[in-house]
C-alpha cells in the first residue's frame, strides 16, 4: 500500500503534463494529419501490402492443414470403427471358444471318472488271496496255453 502511494506521488499532475504537451519538441514529427509526407504514406502502404500477403499465406497454411488435419481425423474414426468392430467379433469368439471349453473339459472329467470306475472294478474282480495253508485255490493258465 505504501509502496502504491510513493508511486502516485511521483506521477506528474494533470497541469503539469498539459504544460509539457504545449511546449514544442524538437526532432519529432507532426501529429497534424495534413502534414503527413508522401514518404510516409509510401512506407504505410507497403507495410499494408506486406501485412495483407502475409495474412492471405496464412489462411491459405491454415486451410491447408485444416484440410490435412481432416483428412488425418476421418482415417483416425475409420480405424477407430474397424478396431471397435474386431474387439466384439473378438469378444463373441472368446465367449464360444470358453463354452466349447468348458464342454470339452465336463466329458474329459466324465470319461476319466468312467475310466477310474473301470479300473477300480477290474481290480476288485481279479483280485485273489492266498490260502493260508500255502497252497493255491487259483491255477493260472502259462502263456503258451493262453495264445
Amino acid at each position: 500500500m505504501r509502496a502504491r502511494v510513493e508511486d502516485l506521488e511521483k506521477r506528474p499532475s494533470h497541469a503539469q503534463l498539459l504544460a509539457l504537451q504545449s511546449i514544442p519538441q524538437r526532432n519529432q514529427p507532426s501529429t497534424n494529419p495534413r502534414q503527413v509526407s508522401s514518404e510516409t504514406v509510401g512506407k504505410v502502404g507497403r507495410a499494408m501490402r506486406s501485412v495483407r500477403a502475409m495474412a492471405l499465406s496464412l489462411r491459405q497454411a491454415v486451410a491447408r492443414e485444416f484440410a490435412g488435419m481432416t483428412s488425418l481425423l476421418k482415417k483416425a474414426n475409420y480405424h477407430l470403427a474397424n478396431l471397435q468392430h474386431r474387439v466384439t467379433h473378438f469378444d463373441s469368439d472368446l465367449e464360444h471358444m470358453k463354452a466349447l471349453y468348458t464342454k470339452e473339459f465336463l466329458q474329459r472329467k466324465l470319461l476319466y471318472n468312467q475310466l477310474q470306475e473301470l479300473r477300480g472294478n477290474i481290480r476288485v474282480f481279479c483280485r485273489s488271496r492266498p490260502e493260508l495253508g500255502g497252497t493255491q485255490s487259483v491255477q493260472f493258465p502259462s502263456d503258451s496255453e493262453v495264445m
